[in-house]
């Protein structure tokens, strides 16, 4: 989930997937403001994945649920994979279920803002072979799974986010929706965005 990177994270990555290829794909690219260029999220990722010592055979953007980026996807998966049955893997409610619905041949298998609602291995005929939607991995110590219900889907956004400027000045805050703080100490004048 591009708009949760950090929280989407697999912790031991690679561990848990030795010896498998892994291809990353970042879901929910129009939620990201469109001046938010596909290199700055290369580089953003890059930095990311080499931190978490996970190494990749591609990466792709998808966004709209699924169908914007799909294509592009596509290809590039099925230049890379010599596999037919393909795994879909990764944390809680960052867009897998979503992705294969809209990939799936044979329909929708399930799909909610709610984490946690895919319960079992779950596979569908594609274009590319065999998916298997896997149930997400929870991590309790998020502070998203501390959230109730209606607040997690007030903060699941359904259309692209719409960037704001500030002009702070030296030691002041911003106050995000009552649920984050984000202090700015030792600048004289600072644009944030």
């Amino acid at each position: 989930d591009l708009f949760y990177l950090n929280e989407s994270m697999v912790d031991g990555v690679s561990r848990h997937l030795l010896g498998k290829d892994i291809y990353l794909v970042g879901t929910k690219r129009d939620i990201l403001p469109k001046t938010v260029s596909d290199h700055k999220i290369n580089t953003q990722i890059n930095s990311f994945l080499k931190e978490a010592q996970v190494e990749v055979v591609g990466m792709s953007y998808v966004g709209n649920h699924g169908s914007q980026g799909q294509q592009t996807f596509l290809n590039d998966l099925k230049s890379k994979s010599q596999k037919r049955e393909i795994v879909f893997f990764g944390m809680t409610n960052v867009g897998k279920s979503t992705l294969v619905n809209s990939l799936s041949e044979t329909g929708i298998i399930s799909t909610s803002y709610l984490p946690g609602t895919t319960l079992d291995m779950l596979s569908t005929e594609t274009s590319i072979g065999t998916i298997i939607d896997s149930p997400g991995i929870q991590d309790h110590d998020l502070w998203i799974e501390t959230l109730d219900n209606a607040t997690l889907k007030i903060l699941q956004p359904q259309r692209a986010i719409k960037p704001l400027n500030y002009q702070l000045n030296e030691n002041q805050s911003l106050i995000i929706g009552g649920l984050g703080i984000v202090s700015f100490i030792g600048a004289k004048d600072l644009s944030v965005t």
